[in-house]
């Protein structure tokens, strides 16, 4: 069965990762299943920009956290893309450094 992400993005490598689109909400509940997210803002333009880039062991925590980084809240984060993993830490931190290396997020990465 193939899934339906609501947006792709693109790594150094050309290969275009799936994501799920959240609000960045403390009291939204995710699975707690590892994955990879990104921490972004829509620009005026429609398009997405980065703010931070990072793999957790708990999607769940990682909503919660991003919702009180400082640096993501001062450049208006509002939403959390998520893609759930099979928790493959080697292979979930080459994707994570494809698109840190393809996007530059302002806010880097957060552990």
């Amino acid at each position: 069965m193939e899934e339906h992400f609501d947006i792709l993005w693109e790594g150094t490598s050309g290969r275009e990762l799936g994501f799920y689109i959240l609000a960045l909400d403390p009291e939204v509940r995710l699975i707690e299943d590892p994955g990879i997210y990104i921490a972004a803002r829509k620009l005026k333009s429609g398009i997405w920009e980065p703010l931070s880039i990072g793999r957790t062991d708990s999607l769940d925590e990682a909503m919660r956290q991003q919702s009180d980084h400082a640096c993501i809240r001062r450049h208006h984060g509002s939403h959390l893309h998520v893609r759930p993993t099979k928790g493959d830490r080697s292979a979930d931190d080459e994707l994570v450094t494809e698109l840190l290396e393809m996007w530059n997020p302002v806010c880097g990465t957060a552990a």
